[in-house]
């Protein structure tokens, strides 16, 4: 009990309280790596995620059904349904 003590009391102030705020007294290349691995985990946890894919909009002018009505009342011409050619009408 006592040698951890020793040994806590030896290590060097990590932290510097001044006042509210927390200065890093020491700095060490590993922390920055370590800062480093956090975001790249972050980023593949951000690729992992999956987006959730758009739902198809129905857009009803280009369906077979009313691209024929709209032909055939502004008088274009058309397939009917049957599959014949309707000419214009003049």
């Amino acid at each position: 009990m006592e040698n951890k003590l020793g040994d806590l009391e030896s290590l060097p102030d990590l932290f510097s309280d001044t006042g509210n705020e927390i200065d890093f007294v020491h700095s060490t290349s590993s922390e920055s790596s370590d800062d480093r691995f956090i975001q790249s985990l972050r980023i593949q946890e951000r690729a992992q995620v999956q987006k959730k894919a758009r739902k198809i909009v129905a857009n009803p002018v280009k369906w077979k059904c009313n691209a024929r009505k709209i032909a055939h009342q502004i008088g274009k011409s058309y397939i009917s349904k049957g599959g014949k050619m309707c000419q214009k009408e003049e």
